[in-house]
């Protein structure tokens, strides 16, 4: 256990450093993403998958019992019929918070870190989301099994070939990015450092990366020490050594974000945006199964069907927001 509490500071340190380090620690600059004002977080977001892909090549030669599953379908029959109905909403509702609050599940810990003002209001109304999502959880969500169908099974394609194809993909598209949008290098360091952060906790902990999972732990952790509140969703979230990675990657991103910053604080949303952004960017990404980093970095780098179709809907869900809102 201590080997993965250790792994999951590490990760979690050069995750908050790779956020701030990129600037899309900002929540002006997560806002601009969605408007198509900015591309930094774009293009710091395909250098960490890239990356990321690229450490699951590593680690399936060094370690392959340590590469992780695809991220499974989630059917919340919230519309009859449509298989991945839990990802598409899940992801467009945690597109719509990121515009309202400038944060997003793991970026909230470095805007702590990196002193973005009324940050912990965000924090506050992440735990917020993750509490009402347990109650949605454990009402509404009837769960079915499904396989998780992947680029990888439907093209017939090895591990290696699937993950080097994903890094270099990912890689090209900044490229491009970069070629019709020039700007400087910041956004390919913190991409690295990003990327980063998912080999050092694959070889260290064998579990991949992903931020969302910390609210529930600590609320879980919580509630069950209070008898009313006890059992259900929350109650899944106790205990295991995944459950204290998952609180040590988001410690570390706290201090990794504060040692990469320069000491000063920056703009943030007003209070009760920063609540109501923390709430829906983690209800979104408890109902999707994954934020931007368990889909965007770790799923997509797996080829999971329902990785693309979370951010997929999480980008246009935020681009149609921030459009039309």
């Amino acid at each position: 256990m201590a080997t993965k509490i250790i792994g999951g500071l590490i990760a979690g340190g050069l995750f908050g450093a790779g956020l701030v380090r990129g600037g899309v620690h900002l929540p002006s600059v997560i806002q601009d993403q969605m408007l198509f004002r900015d591309f930094t977080m774009m293009k710091m977001f395909l250098t960490a998958l890239s990356v990321s892909a690229a450490s699951m090549w590593l680690t399936h030669r060094v370690k392959p019992k340590n590469l992780p599953e695809p991220r499974s379908i989630q059917d919340q029959m919230i519309i009859p019929g449509v298989l991945y109905s839990g990802n598409i909403i899940g992801g467009a509702v945690m597109g719509a918070g990121m515009v309202i609050g400038g944060t997003c599940p793991g970026t909230v810990y470095a805007q702590i870190g990196g002193g973005v003002a009324n940050a912990l209001w965000a924090l506050t109304g992440g735990l917020l989301g993750a509490y009402l999502y347990s109650i949605y959880d454990n009402n509404f969500y009837h769960r079915t099994s499904f396989e998780a169908p992947t680029l990888q099974s439907s093209w017939k394609l090895s591990r290696p070939t699937t993950y080097a194809s994903i890094s270099i993909a990912a890689a090209s598209a900044v490229a491009v990015l970069y070629v019709l949008t020039p700007s400087t290098p910041a956004p390919i360091i913190g991409g690295l450092l990003v990327g980063a952060s998912q080999l050092v906790t694959l070889l260290s902990a064998s579990i991949p990366l992903g931020m969302s999972a910390s609210f529930v732990v600590v609320l879980g952790t919580i509630t069950s020490s209070i008898k009313p509140l006890r059992g259900g969703y929350l109650s899944k979230f106790t205990g295991a050594d995944k459950d204290w990675w998952a609180v040590s990657t988001a410690v570390g991103a706290v201090v990794g974000s504060y040692l990469a910053s320069t000491g000063s604080s920056s703009s943030g949303a007003a209070w009760l945006t920063a609540i109501l952004g923390g709430a829906m960017v983690v209800f979104g990404a408890r109902m999707a199964g994954g934020c931007t980093s368990g889909h965007g970095i770790t799923g997509i780098s797996t080829s999971s069907f329902s990785s693309i179709i979370t951010v997929a809907a999480t980008f246009g869900g935020g681009m149609i927001f921030a459009r039309f809102f």
